[in-house]
């Protein structure tokens, strides 16, 4: 089975820090892979929304995330700073992964037709 460019969580949790497979536990691989890509490598924050910087960051969230997965971070994380991995590992990982299944179709597939020449 060659690995699609879009991971598949099972394929990639082993290579994920636990704090990542929490939070996909949490909010599922989808939104947490938009976490990963929009706020990676940031220490968060998780406010309770009770004052204005827990708000402006909840709002931050809520661009990334539904309302619903957004309120599940705060009841999981509320009051504490999370640090929100880049994933590099994993996610170089997963690129080399899709390169190798791509060389290997290629290679059993051949060689391209010829081109004709013009001259």
């Amino acid at each position: 089975m060659q690995p699609s460019l879009q991971p598949d969580y099972a394929e990639v949790q082993a290579l994920l820090p636990e704090s990542v497979q929490q939070i996909a536990g949490l909010i599922g691989f989808p939104a947490t892979e938009a976490l990963i890509r929009h706020f990676g490598g940031v220490p968060f924050r998780i406010g309770k929304g009770l004052r204005g910087a827990g708000e402006r960051r909840i709002a931050l969230l809520q661009e990334v995330l539904t309302p619903a997965q957004v309120t599940l971070l705060m009841h999981h994380f509320g009051g504490e700073e999370l640090y929100i991995p880049r994933c590099d590992k994993a996610w170089r990982a997963w690129r080399n992964r899709c390169f190798l299944a791509e060389l290997v179709r290629q290679r059993q597939a051949g060689p391209p037709p010829e081109q004709p020449t013009l001259f």
